[in-house]
């Protein structure tokens, strides 16, 4: 019985790895970029920090409050503020390593043409 709860276990994180992976995507492909090199770096900051952040903000409201349930809730919203914020950073600091220009959609240009 405990082997078969193992993988229902290693299942359900594997479902939720793949249902995080799935929504990034999603949002990635939403925005128009120049490159496929754009397309990927957007995806895995996007999704690293997404996790990163909402495990991060979990388990340092578990460890203060003891209470499951509101840890969660924090994880998650760090994740959402918080995610966005690591994701410019990073597409940043990897465009000027890469020589990339920062502006990595379209949309940036028209947006900065009617200014």
């Amino acid at each position: 019985m405990n082997d078969l709860n193992s993988l229902f276990d290693k299942i359900y994180w594997a479902c939720l790895v793949v249902l995080a992976a799935a929504i990034t995507f999603l949002k990635t492909m939403s925005k128009k970029r120049k490159s496929k090199l754009a397309y990927v770096i957007a995806f895995l900051s996007g999704f690293l920090s997404s996790i990163t952040l909402c495990y991060f903000g979990a388990e340092f409201t578990l460890y203060l409050t003891q209470n499951s349930r509101f840890a969660l809730a924090v994880g998650g919203f760090s994740a959402w503020i918080g995610a966005d914020a690591v994701k410019n950073w990073a597409e940043k600091f990897v465009c000027s390593k890469l020589g990339i220009d920062r502006r990595m959609s379209e949309e940036d240009e028209y947006e900065d043409k009617d200014k």
